[in-house]
């Protein structure tokens, strides 16, 4: 909240931001409307006055980052807040994390920072979690598709929702790369599950249900303290995945733009040298 009052303090339109909404253009605002329904409270009424404050908070955010808009999981963000605090408190409290606490790319339409993110956790639990990691291998699968809705939704429909607000609450004070800690926590409190699932079928419904049966907040930050790796090990990890993926989308829109045809006839037997990015560094080493 004291986060939240600094950077509201410091906008000279904050007292207005969320009832001038009604201002954005009509493409975004139906995107928004079309949306909100997916909410789901946890087992609460969402009575036609909530659902009309989680509308004012999107459309302002919309209107405060552009470059945005609207994504499929603000919805989701946003009604966690709505439970907590007033729509105002709300919009700045997401605004303030998706400028200053997520990392960029989470949003946008390739959605290459959590997709950068996902990567980086499969790294992590080959290190950290070998019996999951020699599962996942004999499965000849991994956790990135269905690991994705963690990191982009902040485990909000992920884990139980009094969980989720603790889980908040470190990644505000400390740092995105909590998202890490958490996420090997929860695959350690549920390996048993994990470990159960036969095909790469099973392993989804399990991944994508991981936070069935845990309750325990107290067993959760046990676990968390477990696997508190360095933020500048883990930034490293999301630098090499982000070049790795920047790397392949490049070599990709090479290889599938067509080339224009040479008017000048002798360049036309000219051999051409492809220009293809750097090929991206290993990852760097995890501490033990």
């Amino acid at each position: 909240l004291v986060f939240c009052r600094f950077i509201r303090s410091s906008s000279s339109n904050s007292s207005s931001i969320v009832s001038s909404s009604s201002s954005m253009n009509k493409k975004k605002r139906n995107r928004v409307v079309s949306s909100r329904s997916r909410v789901k409270g946890d087992q609460q009424e969402v009575t036609v006055s909530g659902i009309m404050q989680l509308k004012a908070v999107l459309c302002a955010l919309s209107e405060h980052r552009p470059d945005i808009g609207y994504c499929q999981c603000l919805n989701y963000l946003a009604a966690v807040l709505l439970l907590v605090c007033e729509p105002d408190t709300a919009f700045w409290i997401l605004a303030a994390m998706i400028d200053y606490v997520i990392p960029e790319g989470y949003f946008s339409d390739s959605l290459i920072g959590a997709v950068a993110d996902t990567r980086v956790l499969q790294t992590l639990v080959s290190k950290k979690m070998p019996q999951i990691a020699r599962h996942l291998k004999k499965l000849d699968t991994n956790l990135s598709a269905a690991s994705l809705q963690w990191f982009v939704c902040l485990f909000v429909g992920v884990i139980p929702i009094h969980l989720t607000i603790r889980v908040w609450d470190l990644v505000i004070i400390h740092g995105s790369h909590v998202l890490f800690w958490v996420s090997l926590a929860v695959l350690h409190l549920q390996q048993e599950r994990v470990l159960s699932a036969q095909n790469e079928g099973e392993l989804y419904n399990v991944i994508t249900t991981i936070g069935e049966g845990l309750e325990d907040e107290n067993a959760l930050m046990d676990a968390i303290l477990k696997f508190r790796i360095s933020k500048t090990t883990i930034k490293q990890l999301r630098q090499h995945e982000r070049k790795s993926l920047s790397f392949r989308v490049s070599r990709e829109t090479q290889q599938n733009t067509p080339k224009p045809r040479s008017t000048d006839h002798a360049s036309s037997h000219r051999p051409e040298i492809p220009s293809d990015p750097q090929l991206p560094a290993p990852p760097p080493p995890i501490p033990s």
